[in-house]
């Protein structure tokens, strides 16, 4: 006990790989995304740094926004012993819901600095298509 007193931290109570450990996700990448929206529709911005454009892919599906790509691995060499790599790399997807009135067929795209910016217009006024509602004659 009295080493314990005069030497705090001299008890491993950690075991010696516990930080790395709880630094270290086995979670898929899923890319930054902000939504904003104005008076022509929605803006969507997604911080993709280090990726090609012909590397991403939108595609939009039953309301469904989907924005996928791949970042690849860069090769290095390790070298005076410790390397660690922290930056996400391999394949990666992020569905977004869209509000039902957009112009999918209108959606447009831009890839600049390592930021893609979707715009997704609102669809103009839908029409309203008035059932008429018959009697049905009995036998």
């Amino acid at each position: 006990m009295n080493e314990l007193v005069r030497k705090p931290f001299a008890l491993d109570l950690f075991p010696q790989d516990f930080f790395e450990r709880i630094f270290e996700f086995d979670t898929p990448w899923i890319p930054a995304v902000d939504i904003a929206e104005d008076q022509l529709g929605l803006i969507i911005k997604a911080d993709l740094p280090g990726i090609d454009k012909d590397d991403l892919r939108i595609e939009v599906e039953d309301e469904i926004l989907t924005i996928s790509g791949q970042r690849a691995t860069e090769q290095s060499k390790e070298s005076n012993g410790y390397h660690r790599i922290e930056r996400a790399y391999g394949s990666f997807s992020r569905r977004l819901r869209l509000p039902g009135r957009v112009a999918v067929d209108n959606i447009v795209a831009n890839y600049e600095n390592g930021v893609l910016e979707i715009r997704v217009p609102q669809a103009g006024q839908k029409d309203i298509h008035q059932v008429q509602i018959t009697e049905k004659e009995s036998n």
